[in-house]
């Protein structure tokens, strides 16, 4: 640290901050079916569409079945990630 209180890696530090593994985010993207994720990305966009309108223009009881379908999905999904579906 520095008499402004700043701080900075030495040399050594610079060096085995570059040859150390990369960053979580550079790594998250790597080997993913681009287009696998868009279409995922796309019935979702149009699931949360479809729900949005319901909760928006439906009735009380429409909005309760909405709540409940949206719910039941998503523990179902959960299983199909553990690969006991």
């Amino acid at each position: 640290m520095n008499a402004a209180g700043n701080c900075s890696l030495t040399d050594a530090g610079r060096g085995e901050a570059e040859s150390g593994p990369r960053a979580p985010w550079e790594e998250a993207g790597r080997g993913a079916d681009r287009q696998a994720m868009n279409e995922a990305r796309q019935a979702g966009g149009a699931v949360i569409e479809a729900f949005r309108q319901v909760c928006a223009t439906g009735t009380a009881e429409q909005r309760e079945k909405a709540v409940a379908l949206v719910d039941e999905n998503r523990k179902r999904l959960y299983p199909i990630l553990a690969g006991s579906e």
